[in-house]
């Protein structure tokens, strides 16, 4: 939307900046009518809003993960052939992002307050489970979290299939 269609071969860095600097341009809560405009009219339309300038806009994090998607994409491209007849073609949304958000929050470990109140909760003394769709889930996360040190995010993609045992008899997750 943003350069028209174009072959992957004719995609070049430039094409990439541009597309990055585009969605730093967008804000995370758009309308529904917003995200179905095509990406240049509504950069157009979100800087013509009063409240723009006052509102957050998408995090570096969600542009690298945009950007990292399409990477795949072009590198896949690149690996079966569609940009064989540019010589030096290079992945154009291999691009290095300086973190522009503000406000960084450190995260602090859970004190020994905090782990009393999660392991005193109903769900580890009576037993039960949130009917919100976590279920064994709400049980399990919070004490591989505390026995591993894994970050939430990584033990909630976790299954069965990936705790291994090794030669020695060690079980661990992989």
């Amino acid at each position: 939307e943003l350069h028209g269609d174009l072959p992957v071969a004719n995609i070049t860095k430039a094409h990439g900046r541009a597309f990055k600097d585009a969605m730093f341009q967008l804000i995370p809560n758009m309308t529904n009518h917003q995200r179905a405009l095509p990406l240049p009219e509504l950069v157009k339309q979100l800087q013509q809003s009063n409240k723009y300038q006052d509102t957050p806009k998408l995090a570096a994090k969600t542009v690298k993960k945009a950007l990292s998607v399409l990477a795949v994409v072009a590198g896949w491209a690149e690996e079966n052939g569609y940009c064989d007849d540019v010589p030096n073609w290079s992945n154009p949304f291999t691009i290095k992002i300086q973190d522009r958000d503000q406000k960084k929050t450190t995260r602090l470990p859970y004190d020994m307050t905090d782990l009393t109140t999660i392991f005193n909760s109903p769900v580890f003394i009576q037993g039960k489970r949130p009917l919100g769709g976590a279920g064994e889930a709400a049980y399990w996360i919070p004490l591989l979290a505390l026995y591993t040190g894994g970050r939430l995010e990584e033990i909630g993609q976790a299954f069965t299939s990936d705790i291994k045992e090794s030669d020695n008899g060690s079980i661990y997750l992989d």
